[in-house]
């Protein structure tokens, strides 16, 4: 069997990320997740909030986790995808 040579997106923490969120918000609890998977591969992330989302919205729905994944891995994001 030929090992894939797709690259797997792993989740690391931003070193330049100097900032915090408000307790108790969605993006809090998104960012505790993904946080809790730094060094883990993205499928992980993403696997776990489908599973188990972190927060609901104000109609107690999930917003999609691919949102999310742009917000915190975004240029002044407290993560980034290698």
């Amino acid at each position: 069997m030929a090992k894939s040579k797709a690259k797997i997106a792993v989740i690391r923490a931003n070193p330049d990320f100097k900032g915090a969120y408000k307790p108790n918000t969605m993006r809090a609890a998104y960012a505790e997740r993904m946080a809790s998977l730094v060094g883990k591969p993205l499928s992980e992330f993403v696997a776990s909030c489908e599973a188990d989302c972190p927060a609901l919205t104000k109609k107690e729905t999930a917003e999609p986790v691919r949102g999310w994944v742009t917000f915190l891995t975004a240029e002044n994001g407290p993560f980034v995808i290698s």
